[in-house]
C-alpha cells in the first residue's frame, strides 16, 4: 500500500471507496447540508414517509440555514426526526446546563428549532439527543424507522474521530470499533484543545466528558455525508480517506460504507499529515 504521506492533494481520494467533493469555499458545506436534508424531507412528504437524520454541532452554519429554508418555502418537519450526535457532560454521570455556553441542545434550539415556525417544526418528541441513563434510546428510535437513518451528517476531527468516537485507549480491531454503539467517554486532551478554538482558546473550560453516538448508529445510515473544511483541525483526512481501515483512525472505517461523501477544501487536502 501507498504510502499516504507522499499522496499529493489532487491524489487523494481517487482510489478510495470514500467521494471526495472540493469545495471551493470552506462554507459551502453550511448550504450543502440544510439543502441535501429538505431533499429528503420533500421526497418523503410525498410519499408519505418520515424523514431521520443524524447531525452535528460542529460545522454549525447549517442550522439557521436550514430554518430559513424550512419557513421561506413552507416545508412541513412535523414527521422529521432529528438525532444529535453528542453532548457534553461534566463528570462521567451529569450532563452539562442546558445554558451552559457549549451546550449543544441549547444551541439546537437557539439556532434551529426556535426559528422554525410552528405549524412546521420538528415535533420536541423527534429532537433527539444521546442520553446517559439511556443510551440504547437512539438505536431503539433508529431501528423503528424502516429504513433507519436518511442521512449522516458530521464533520471530522483533528486525529480523524466522528462525533466523539476517539481512537480506542486500548487495542481493537476496526470490527469491533464499528460495533460500538452510543456511551460516556472521555474527551481526549487534542479534542479540548482544537474545540476551545471558538471559545478564546480556553480548553480548560472545555468539559472533560461526553454522551456520544458510536460507529454503530452512525455506519448503519443510509447515507454518510461528512465535511473537512478547516485545515487546522484536519490534518488527518490522507488516512481517513486513502489510509487502512482501522480503530486507531475512526474516521477511515468510513470506508466500509456503500454511500459516503466527504466535502472538503485544497487548503485541507494540501495539510500535512501529523503522525
Amino acid at each position: 500500500m501507498k504510502d499516504v504521506r507522499t499522496l499529493k492533494p489532487e491524489e487523494i481520494g481517487v482510489n478510495s471507496p470514500i467521494n471526495v467533493v472540493v469545495m471551493e469555499y470552506a462554507d459551502e458545506c453550511d448550504y450543502i447540508q440544510p439543502i441535501m436534508m429538505l431533499e429528503v424531507i420533500i421526497r418523503n412528504n410525498k410519499l408519505g414517509k418520515p424523514s431521520m437524520f443524524i447531525v452535528p454541532v460542529g460545522p454549525t452554519g447549517y442550522a439557521k440555514r436550514f430554518a430559513y429554508l424550512v419557513n421561506e418555502y413552507n416545508i412541513s418537519c412535523k414527521n422529521v426526526t432529528i438525532i444529535n450526535m453528542d453532548e457534553y457532560m461534566l463528570t462521567e454521570k451529569e450532563l452539562i446546563a442546558y445554558n451552559h455556553p457549549m451546550g449543544f441542545k441549547r444551541f439546537m434550539d437557539e439556532d434551529m428549532y426556535n426559528l422554525i415556525r410552528d405549524d412546521l417544526n420538528i415535533l420536541p418528541e423527534n429532537r433527539l439527543f444521546p442520553d446517559p441513563e439511556n443510551p440504547g434510546y437512539i438505536w431503539e428510535r433508529i431501528q423503528q424507522k424502516e429504513g433507519g437513518v436518511d442521512i449522516c451528517f458530521g464533520g471530522i476531527g483533528m486525529n480523524g474521530h466522528i462525533a466523539f468516537n476517539e481512537a480506542p485507549l486500548n487495542p481493537m480491531t476496526a470490527d469491533e470499533f464499528a460495533a460500538l454503539p452510543t456511551r460516556v467517554l472521555p474527551v481526549y486532551y487534542t479534542t479540548q484543545v482544537t474545540n476551545s478554538i471558538g471559545y478564546g482558546g480556553n480548553y480548560k473550560g472545555v468539559p472533560r466528558y461526553c454522551v456520544t453516538i458510536g460507529m454503530k448508529e452512525i455506519l448503519s445510515s443510509q447515507k454518510l455525508v461528512f465535511f473537512a473544511n478547516w485545515a487546522a483541525g484536519c490534518n488527518s483526512m490522507k488516512q481517513v480517506i486513502d489510509g487502512p481501515v482501522t480503530a486507531e483512525v475512526p474516521g477511515s472505517l468510513m470506508q466500509t460504507h456503500k454511500d459516503c461523501t466527504i466535502y472538503t477544501t485544497w487548503e485541507v487536502l494540501s495539510t500535512p499529515l501529523q503522525i
